[in-house]
């Protein structure tokens, strides 16, 4: 498959995720392959409390991503920048 029509899948399997939040998984697998990775992880942090509000990734089991995200959303240096940001901005 080429380049452009790769990235095309990954958006769309994005666009079609925004719109069913069932397709992440879906997603997290084909940005996963078009960056030829072993993982993908997406996650959204509260903006009052820092904690996590989704986490889904590809190539790590169920059990360690929403560690994973707990563990990292105390490190992340954006969430100075997310806790700064008014509501319905994203950050990315």
């Amino acid at each position: 498959m080429d380049e452009a029509l790769a990235f095309e899948n990954v958006l769309s399997d994005l666009y079609d995720a925004a719109v069913d939040l069932a397709g992440l998984p879906l997603a997290a697998r084909s940005m996963t392959a078009w960056l030829d990775g072993d993982t993908c992880h997406m996650f959204a942090l509260s903006k009052r409390t820092g904690a996590p509000l989704l986490s889904v990734s590809h190539g790590l089991s169920a059990e360690i991503g929403p560690e994973y995200a707990a563990h990292y959303a105390g490190l992340d240096p954006r969430r100075a920048l997310v806790s700064a940001r008014h509501d319905g901005l994203w950050v990315h």
